[in-house]
């Protein structure tokens, strides 16, 4: 994959004099640097919607996170009732997916990264503790890709080596990089488990510009299984294409060639859902693409979602995918994201303890 280098970084006055900020300018000795005083006014409206995604991943912001940087994870599917948290340690990504929510969660779409990381995990340490819960999952990947920027910030390492410390918490590093040389050589004590986005090919080809290859995510998770870390995988968006059933089981293969099953830490296939507005900007960007031609409808959380029939069809085909490689024993890994119980009943699953994430 290739990393990130910004043409262009803007630095928050407030933010300039940090170590953490210098440090990053001086991976960057060619970008042109610009001081302003919020990255959020950063102002892409004069240019098509097309353009102004694409343009904004040119740049890089650097800031100061004001207010909570980790912040309580409230589920809409009352499946578990486990705490989880998210950590804001950046916002956006280099990476341009079709389908990415963030198109329409921020003020403009420039990676962002926040150097006042310190604060943030003086912030985990509070809430571990004083948390009473036997297991609290902690979500880096949600806001931004955990490792995208990882070769020039180093938060996912210092993060590891803080949650190797707690007997009672789990980080999960959700990523569509493969830049994971910073935490392999790391004691984790297995509290870090290491999440790849993944989809057929055809679907990373198209819609997944700028991320690692699915073979590059791969390679690198099996790298990672091999220094001990617990592995998920995120199937998640589940999109629904002309070719989704062969696309989905050769998804299946290439995991199962990569990954034995007992590196596996979870499963977690999600349909594609999005909040309503998402829409009009996808088909602003793609007009008449697959993507946004299928027929959505809203569901009790506001997202729209394809019809119930056919999430619970791609659902079980996928399962049988898995388990057709690596027998029964791999349905206990697998586990549905925001899906109400009936789906999960439709899709052959029983609900478990697991947890999900976003």
């Amino acid at each position: 994959m290739k990393t990130f280098e910004p043409q262009k970084i803007y630095v928050e006055k407030a933010a300039a004099s940090h170590p953490r900020a210098q440090r990053i300018l001086k991976s960057f000795p060619r970008a042109d640097i610009s001081y302003v005083e919020d990255h959020r006014r950063l102002d892409f409206s004069h240019l098509t919607p097309g353009k102004r995604f694409t343009e904004a991943k040119k740049y890089l912001a650097i800031a100061l996170k004001q207010g909570a940087m980790v912040k309580e994870f409230r589920r809409h599917d009352s499946l578990n009732q486990d705490k989880e948290y998210y950590l804001l340690h950046a916002e956006n990504c280099p990476f341009d997916c079709s389908y990415c929510y963030l198109q329409c969660y921020f003020a403009n779409a420039v990676p962002t990264i926040f150097v006042n990381a310190d604060e943030l995990f003086m912030q985990v340490r509070e809430i571990l503790e004083n948390e009473r819960s036997d297991e609290i999952l902690f979500h880096a990947g949600e806001t931004a890709d955990a490792l995208a920027l990882e070769h020039f910030s180093g938060f996912a390492a210092e993060a590891v080596e803080l949650f190797s410390r707690f007997h009672n918490a789990t980080l999960e590093l959700r990523t569509k990089s493969d830049l994971i040389d910073t935490i392999l050589p790391l004691r984790h004590n297995r509290r870090t488990v290491v999440s790849w986005t993944l989809t057929p090919l055809e679907i990373s080809r198209k819609y997944e510009v700028g991320a690692a290859s699915i073979e590059e995510r791969l390679k690198a998770a099996r790298k990672c299984a091999s220094a001990g870390y617990p592995i998920g995988l995120r199937l998640d968006p589940i999109i629904h294409y002309h070719n989704w059933q062969a696309g989905y089981e050769n998804l299946a293969d290439l995991i199962a060639d990569a990954l034995p099953l007992e590196t596996i830490d979870s499963i977690v296939l999600g349909a594609f859902r999005f909040q309503p507005p998402l829409l009009d900007v996808m088909r602003a960007r793609f007009g008449r693409d697959e993507l946004v031609l299928a027929e959505f409808v809203p569901g009790p959380d506001g997202k729209m979602r394809y019809f119930r029939h056919i999430r619970e069809e791609m659902y079980r085909e996928i399962i049988g995918f898995f388990r057709e490689r690596n027998g029964d024993k791999i349905i206990e890994k697998i586990e549905l994201s925001m899906e109400p119980p009936y789906t999960w009943e439709g899709a052959g699953l029983r609900r478990n303890s697991m947890h999900t994430g976003m």
